[in-house]
Parts: structure tokens; sequence; C-alpha cells
């Protein structure tokens, strides 16, 4: 705790020690540190290499540029220059590598890769000029990538790397680097082939490479899904995305099912021909997932909420397409989308599907400089009319809920509390947190069409995320995305347990249900 006496304050820090030359396992010390305001984890290392032992970690520019310093604070990875230190931190190596001594990693595997894909500007036909300019219009992508530091915190908490390790997955680090050429005009290296094969579409678009990088670089958004359309207009993709993708240009979705059943589970529908919002379910929830569409119904009806919906004329929203280098199909389904929009004279457009609306949020505006449509996500409807005195949830649960926060609603838009809110109200619940959740929450493994194209991979990733939650004796799972709980429930029951996953629409319909 922090000590407050005649010298300097004090923080206590718990560092991870290990020497596998003469040590049979890790262990952990504790030290006490003089505390200064402003202090970062850096010169708390210092401070214990200095005074109390020959402490063993990485030491460079102390301004966040090298990379060096990268370690787990907290379990979560960051830049020791720049991460602020705190009384009672624990400071342990990044994860997924081999450990040198102590909080220093061997990055050999790292460089071998890097070596491999040669980072240097490879041309077929030699320099004539004395230098080689880069024209302004074309310096956009490479912008996004060059901040790199290569301090390998986004491959240590990348989902799919702490599976694979090298093994046809480079990593963010290394995409990132083949980005990083690609993108240069003066490059006409084999960089599509190399990033195929380092697994370009088996990034699951989680986005915590974000969360955790010094500089924010999303490989999702700047890197995979630009390098995936180079790629597939060059002919490189995986055969499993070109099934589902022309299912989307025979059908409307990308599971060949006819348009006439998108509808199917449909009993009873209240649309209101004056609504300013519009419900758009989606096609996973409509042909996958149909207890989400059949509750997301069932809650808008009991509210008296008035919404237009499209039925049998809901296409795809195209997130499937972006994600997996589908770029034309996208911009067709897009544009059909939105013509769909205006045709109806709604303002709101209202999903409760996590994928559509990242899509929707974040994807359409950016392309579509006239779509100036406002986009809700069930969730986010749902806590501000649950707050209204008149309604009442009369169901008692009797059930610890462990929430899991989707990528595409959390991460990518920042949808964090509206689910929490609501489950809080659910009488008879008691929410449980993981200790990764929230900006650091687990990828479920289903998302950037990993599911469809390397469903093993997202099965496994499910698996830990699952025991993430069986730790915290959560009794179910509630999520507020199809993917997620379509690859949970198929990977729930190899555990052997009754626990259940539900759709956070479910739980407040049968809340409803007896008002």
């Amino acid at each position: 705790m922090m000590e407050k006496g005649n010298d300097k304050d004090k923080i206590t820090v718990k560092v991870f020690r290990f020497d596998p030359s003469v040590d049979d396992e890790p262990r952990y010390e504790l030290y006490d540190v003089p505390y200064e305001p402003g202090m970062r984890v850096m010169d708390a290392l210092l401070h214990i290499f200095r005074n109390h032992t020959n402490l063993g970690f990485r030491y460079g520019c102390t301004w966040s540029r090298c990379g060096s310093c990268a370690v787990n604070v907290n379990g979560e990875p960051a830049l020791a220059c720049a991460r602020k230190a705190e009384d009672g931190m624990t400071v342990e190596p990044l994860k997924n590598f081999p450990i040198v001594r102590d909080l220093i990693i061997n990055f050999d595997e790292y460089n071998k890769k890097r070596s491999m894909i040669r980072p240097f500007i490879q041309r077929s036909k030699p320099l004539v000029e004395t230098y080689d300019l880069i024209p302004s219009a074309k310096l956009e992508n490479l912008k996004d990538v060059s901040w790199c530091t290569r301090c390998l915190a986004c491959v240590a908490a990348c989902p799919v790397f702490e599976e694979l390790r090298w093994k046809g997955y480079g990593g963010p680090a290394i995409l990132n680097e083949v980005a990083r050429w690609k993108f240069d005009p003066r490059d006409d290296g084999p960089r599509l082939r190399v990033a195929f094969d380092e697994g370009l579409f088996k990034c699951t678009s989680c986005n915590i490479c974000k969360e955790v990088c010094p500089f924010e670089i999303s490989t999702p958004d700047f890197v995979a899904e630009r390098l995936r359309a180079i790629a597939v207009e060059d002919g490189l993709y995986l055969g499993k995305h070109k099934k589902n993708v022309e299912s989307v240009r025979s059908y409307g979705n990308p599971y060949l099912e006819p348009p006439e059943k998108r509808t199917s589970w449909l009993t009873y529908v209240h649309p209101s021909n004056d609504a300013t919002v519009l419900l758009w379910l989606g096609c996973t929830p409509s042909y996958r997932v149909q207890n989400m569409a059949t509750a997301t119904v069932d809650v808008l009806n009991k509210l008296a909420v008035p919404y237009a919906y499209l039925g049998n004329n809901e296409r795809c929203c195209g997130s499937f397409l972006l994600r997996t280098g589908f770029r034309d199909d996208f911009m067709t389904e897009a544009r059909a989308t939105i013509e769909a929009f205006r045709r109806t004279g709604v303002d709101t457009i209202l999903t409760s599907c996590a994928g559509c609306y990242r899509t929707f949020k974040k994807d359409y505006p950016v392309i579509f400089n006239d779509f100036n449509f406002r986009v809700l996500h069930i969730s986010e409807l749902l806590a501000e009319k649950l707050k209204e005195s008149n309604i009442r949830l009369s169901r008692s649960w009797n059930l610890k809920l462990a929430y899991h926060d989707p990528c595409h609603l959390a991460r990518h838009v920042g949808v964090y509390e509206p689910p929490r809110e609501i489950i809080r109200r659910l009488p008879g619940v008691q929410l449980v947190e993981t200790g990764k959740s929230r900006r650091y929450s687990r990828c479920c493994g289903a998302g950037g069409g990993v599911m469809s194209g390397y469903p093993e991979i997202a099965s496994v990733i499910a698996s830990k995320r699952i025991k993430d939650m069986l730790q915290v004796g959560a009794e179910a799972i509630v999520s507020a995305c199809p993917f997620c709980e379509l690859n949970l429930t198929k990977t729930i029951s190899d555990f052997g347990t009754n626990m259940k996953v539900y759709d956070l629409t479910e739980l407040v319909a049968k809340a409803l249900q007896d008002s």
C-alpha cells in the first residue's frame, strides 16, 4: 500500500522473476519504490535495478519510439517508458514469447519472420534517378502503418497468435510490416503472397491490437482489410469466403438461403407506416440465430416502440464482404441498402447485430459522404427505455451472468455500459466480470471471416473465452452479437456444462413477458 512518512511516498511493485539457466520455475518478488508524481513503470524498474537486484529488462529511448521496453502491466501490454506507475502494479514479460531473463523476451522468431519478408524496397527495375519521390496521394496508407515501433505488444495480445505462435500466422506486427512495403508505390515485391501465407485471412478483426498499441494502429482497419481488398483483386482469397460472397450475390445473404425465408421465424410484427426508426435485423439473426430476431421484435412490440421493417426485402449489410476483402460486392450491397433506407423515410437505423451496427456506424459514413442516418444498437435504445418509471421487469432469474463484450460493438465503437446497465436492471441477476472484459475483453474468435474460413481457430479461441466465464463462476453467458452467440454456443458443448448463451434481448423479452 502507499506509505506516507518522513521519506518520499512509496509504492509496492510486484515483479516477475525467472532465469531459465538457473531457476526451476518463475516467481514474483515485491519491491518498495519511492514514488514521485508522473513517474513511469520504467522509473520503478530502474530503481529496483539500481537499489535492490540485478533485474533483467530492456531499456531504450524512454520516449515511446524504439519499442524496446514493452512489458505486461497488470495483464495489459504497455511500454514501460510510457505507462504511469501505480501502487500494487504487477509487471511481467509480454506473453506468448520465450523468456531470456525476467522481463526480457526472445525476439528471435519475430526477427526471422521479418527477415524472411525482406523489409526493404524491392524493385524489378533499377532506379534511374538518384532519388525516388512518393506522390502525396499515395502517402495516406503509408502514414497509417509507419508509426509501428515493433514493440510486439500487439502480438502479445492477439488471440490468434496466442494459438498459432508463428505457425502460419505472423501476427499484427508482421502483417503491418508487409503492408508497410506493399503500400509503398516504389516497391513491387511479392508482398500479397507473403501476407496470405502469414495468415492475412486469420485476423478476427477484434482490434485488441489497437488498444495496446502506443500509436493506436488498428491492424483490422489499416492493414488487414486494405491488404485483403488488394489480394482479392489479385485472385488471392479463401474458397469458403468466395462461396459466401456468391450467395450474397444470388440470395442477398451469405447462407445460401432464399430471400423469402428471411422472415420464416416471424409470427407477428407490428411495423408502423410513419415510424422514424427502421429495424434492421441482419442475415445471421434472420437465418441462424432466430431467437435473437424473435426477441428483438418481441421487446420492441412490448415497449411500444414504433418501427419500420423491410422484411424479405432486407439484404446483407455488407459487413462480411468488407471484412474479407470483397470491396466491389460490398459497394453494391451498401448502395442498395442505403436506397432502401431512403425509401422508408426514416432517420434512424436500429439493429441488434453488432456486425451490422459497426458497419452502419463506422464504415458507411466514411465511404458514403451522404450517409446521414442515426445508427443505434438495440442495447443503447433499451438502456434508455428501461429507465422509464412505468416499465416493469417482473421475472426474477436467480442467475449469475457474465457479459461478453462483442468486439464490433465494444472496442470498435465504444458501447460498453448500455448492455451492463440493462443486465443490472434484471431482477435476480448477478453480473460478474472476467479478468478480460471491456477494452481488453477476449475475442470469441468468430469475426473477420474466421468462423467461416478457419472454424477450428474460431472454436479454440471460443473455448478460452468460455473458460474465462467458468473461472468467475458464471452460470450463463450473455452477449449482444449473433456471431458471438453462434460461436460460443457451438463450442460450449465440448465443456460438459449446462451453461447457456443468451442474447441480451432474450433476457429483456423474458423479463417483460408478464408485465
